[in-house]
């Protein structure tokens, strides 16, 4: 394999070099084609008429559910083995068997606690027993 002169060496440098600062100029580019894209984006955006709106207030079933649902996520329960678990809590501080009282009135269990009026009991048991 032949030997590269310094001289061979400086000019593949060179090259290499002009290589490289193309590539900077072409991302230089790209970059101000972005912040225009971006700035353009942000005087659309700020064109924009303030909407205010109020969310409607969540139920307490709601928020029953999706704290039993966050709290099977973070811990890797299954969803309904939580419930189960939080049925029992009932049936153990409450002695109320929602099971049973659903299957005699033939509704969902959470609807027998709808119908109870214990849907905020149960979130603030949830709380407690579930804490996150």
């Amino acid at each position: 394999m032949p030997k590269t002169s310094p001289s061979q060496m400086v000019l593949q440098l060179a090259r290499t070099m002009v290589d490289l600062e193309q590539k900077i100029e072409h991302l230089e580019y790209k970059v101000q084609e972005y912040d225009a894209v971006r700035e353009e984006a942000r005087e659309d955006i700020d064109s924009f008429p303030d909407q205010t709106f109020e969310l409607d207030p969540q139920s307490i079933r709601s928020k029953l559910n999706q704290y039993i649902r966050t709290y099977s996520r973070r811990k890797c329960l299954n969803f309904a083995y939580v419930w189960h678990r939080l049925y029992e809590a009932i049936l153990y501080r409450r002695g109320i068997n929602v099971h049973v009282r659903a299957e005699n009135k033939k509704i969902s269990f959470i609807q027998t606690l709808d119908d109870l009026d214990m849907m905020e009991y149960a979130y603030n048991l949830a709380r407690e027993i579930f804490p996150l």
